[in-house]
């Protein structure tokens, strides 16, 4: 079963981000999806890291842009249209997702749809 985690973004701390999309990527292991969606962030240095994580070229991440600040909601919403996974997971700009977690819950996941 594949994941696809969906990460709003909107003028948050470089410092910050990098640990949040660092342990989504490792939770994903190149067979989930992360979707970050660029709330029209404002701020230099976040658009500056949302760049270098487009120029990485992961297949496994995609980067979205709101034309305008829409919200949480309306980010979390164009993330999920985007997204190819049979799970979405919805996760917060400062949230770091611990792969083990993620493993369980898939195995609980696979035991209610069977």
């Amino acid at each position: 079963m594949r994941v696809s985690f969906l990460v709003p973004v909107y003028n948050t701390d470089p410092a910050i981000l990098v640990l949040c999309v660092n342990s989504v990527l490792k939770a994903a292991n190149d067979y989930h999806e992360v979707i970050l969606v660029d709330d029209a962030t404002d701020r230099d240095d976040t658009k500056a890291f949302l760049q270098r994580c487009k120029d990485a070229d992961l297949d496994n991440l995609q980067i979205l842009h709101n034309r305008e600040n829409a919200g949480v909601s309306f980010s979390l919403n164009a993330a999920a249209t985007s997204a190819s996974g049979e799970f979405l997971s919805p996760v917060d700009h400062d949230d770091v997702v611990v792969s083990q977690a993620l493993d369980v819950g898939i195995s609980n996941a696979t035991c209610l749809t069977t």
